[in-house]
């Protein structure tokens, strides 16, 4: 049996329960049990993110959680959490467990740890993390890089974007370059894994509008928030929106460009070579977004309230700087096989526990 430990939400965003879906579906389909622990409110997400049957997975989705606060991650006390997920280990003794949660460090992971189990970590946060078997490094690695590193004395670490979670891409979304639809009119999909840029939408849009005449531009809206409709607009801007969507690839073909958070979600836009504009919701994303100037794939343009800044400042070289961005996207390779062959891993390892 797998446990999993994970969150996400309106504030934590959506990225993380996306790629731990797919790694689970995956393993699912190797014949695995999962259970996973989570706050009630991730659990409804998840039936709206996870498209693989659910009758491999059980949840335990009774955290009560004593904060909203998102500082501190857990929503509870450490003590707490220690707690509760020793008594399902004792329980249920799993032979591994995942861990996608921005709580947990190396004090937590040592007092989770248990004889017989392996634990796999995804690190978004660059974590000095030895209390663990697996480390998933979600940055982009600054030139070659293996794909899973074994060092004496450290935790085995996993390239992200070797292994990027990003679902099933079909062959002309993947090969479109992002680019489709009406040769005449730019797409911009502004795209949210948080509620916390939904206020700031209709300003990005008119800044957009800014640079390009109205009909020559559409705006796709994606949230996480369910309730979320688009207003009604009287400048006749061509706006819609989508929810909870679980992969890009099914209407990427018609997007020519994006702006989104710097998130998990954007390896996926990546790997569909879509132009990016991106923000800083969060210190979390310091090191992805370290690794993606470095590697010149996407324009970073600040946190949401500097981003209003850079459209005044920059607007007027935006178009040239995403065909240049368009073309660096098109020399790089991130393909739809990381689940299976993360799965697949997972999977021999586990059967050398044997």
């Amino acid at each position: 049996m797998i446990l999993v430990r994970l969150d996400g939400g309106g504030v934590i965003g959506t990225g993380h329960l996306v790629r731990t879906g797919r790694l689970l579906d995956q393993l699912v389909g190797l014949g695995y049990q999962v259970q996973v622990v989570c706050p009630t409110s991730t659990r409804k997400l998840i039936t709206e993110l996870w498209a693989f049957p659910f009758e491999a997975v059980t949840f335990n989705a009774n955290i009560q959680t004593t904060s909203d606060d998102y500082n501190t991650w857990l929503r509870r006390s450490r003590e707490e959490e220690v707690a509760h997920i020793r008594k399902i280990i004792c329980e249920s003794n799993p032979k591994l467990l995942i861990v996608d949660h921005y709580g947990y460090d190396d004090d937590l992971l040592r007092g989770v740890t248990s004889s017989g189990m392996k634990i796999l970590v995804f690190d978004d946060l660059g974590f000095n993390l030895r209390y663990c078997n697996y480390r998933y490094d979600t940055t982009l690695p600054n030139g070659p890089k293996s794909e899973i590193t074994c060092l004496a004395g450290q935790p085995t670490t996993i390239s992200g974007p070797a292994y990027a979670l990003i679902g099933r891409l079909n062959d002309e979304a993947s090969t479109s370059g992002g680019m489709g639809g009406d040769e005449f009119v730019n797409t911009w999909l502004l795209y949210f894994g948080s509620n916390v840029g939904i206020p700031h939408l209709d300003k990005l849009a008119l800044k957009i509008l800014s640079l390009w005449p109205k009909d020559r531009i559409k705006c796709v809206y994606h949230s996480t928030d369910a309730t979320f409709q688009v207003p009604v607009r009287e400048d006749g801007l061509n706006i819609s929106s989508v929810n909870y969507v679980a992969s890009l690839a099914d209407y990427s073909k018609n997007i020519d460009y994006c702006i989104g958070a710097a998130g998990s979600a954007h390896l996926e836009r990546l790997a569909l070579k879509i132009p990016t504009l991106l923000f800083k919701t969060a210190d979390n994303q310091t090191r992805f977004i370290e690794s993606i100037k470095r590697n010149q794939l996407a324009i970073y343009g600040g946190t949401l309230k500097e981003m209003f800044h850079y459209f005044d400042r920059e607007g007027r070289h935006l178009k040239n700087r995403l065909r240049k961005i368009e073309g660096k996207l098109s020399n790089i390779n991130i393909d739809d096989s990381g689940p299976k062959r993360l799965a697949m891993f997972i999977s021999s390892e586990l059967e050398l526990m044997k």
